[in-house]
C-alpha cells in the first residue's frame, strides 16, 4: 500500500472507521471462509457455496448479509436463485496478506 493511502486512513476519522468496519465484517472465521470461497470459486449460489464450505445455509445466510451490509459481496438475482460474488476485486488481496500474516504469526 502506498504510504498516501494509509495517510488518508490515519488523517480521516470516516475513512479510518470505513477500514474498521470493514476489518470487523471479516473478522468472523465463517466469513473470512466465505469471501476466500468466492475469491477462488468466483461466483456461486447460496446452496453451492454452503456444499464448498460446509456451512448450514441459514448460517450462511446470515453470514452473507453481513457482508453484503459491509459492501463485501455482490448479489445476483436469476431464476430464483442468489448468486454471490466479491463486490470489490481488492478483497482477494486483503485476504493474501491476512493468510500471510497468520503463517508468520502461527510460528
Amino acid at each position: 500500500m502506498e504510504n498516501s493511502t494509509v495517510d488518508h486512513v490515519l488523517d480521516d476519522d470516516r475513512k479510518a472507521e470505513r477500514a474498521a468496519g470493514l476489518l470487523k465484517a471479516l473478522g468472523h472465521p465463517a466469513r473470512l471462509r466465505i469471501v476466500a470461497g468466492l475469491s477462488r470459486l468466483g461466483e456461486r449460489s447460496v446452496g453451492d457455496l454452503g456444499r464448498d464450505l460446509g456451512l448450514p445455509q441459514a448460517a450462511l445466510s446470515q453470514q452473507l448479509g453481513i457482508l453484503r451490509m459491509h459492501g463485501l459481496v455482490a448479489v445476483r438475482r436469476a431464476n430464483g436463485f442468489r448468486y454471490y460474488s466479491l463486490a470489490l476485486p481488492q478483497t482477494t488481496q486483503l485476504l493474501h496478506c491476512v493468510s500471510t500474516c497468520a503463517l508468520v504469526t502461527e510460528a
